[in-house]
């Protein structure tokens, strides 16, 4: 019987490179508000709340196939009460 391998598995010539390169990634965001300024700063934040909410609705409506717009609701409230205070 062959032996099956698995995907955690991978390539052990890569597996440091990754960890390498998490740990790069990391301190990158760590220092990131340190050193530019506040407004890149919230940029990246909005990105980040815009790319979470797509990644969201994706998996909901792409995926399972179920419409919500509960969900677009509390994410338009959110920006609204932003606007506000």
């Amino acid at each position: 019987m062959a032996r099956v391998e698995s995907r955690r598995d991978g390539d052990p010539k890569r597996q440091p490179a990754q960890k390498l390169a998490f740990v790069a990634i990391a301190i990158l965001l760590v220092i990131y508000p340190l050193v530019l300024p506040r407004f890149y700063s919230a940029l990246a934040i909005e990105i980040l709340i815009m790319s979470l909410f797509a990644l969201s609705f994706n998996l909901m409506f792409g995926y399972a196939g179920m419409l919500s717009f509960g969900q677009a609701m509390f994410f338009g409230i959110g920006r609204i009460l932003r606007v506000f205070f």
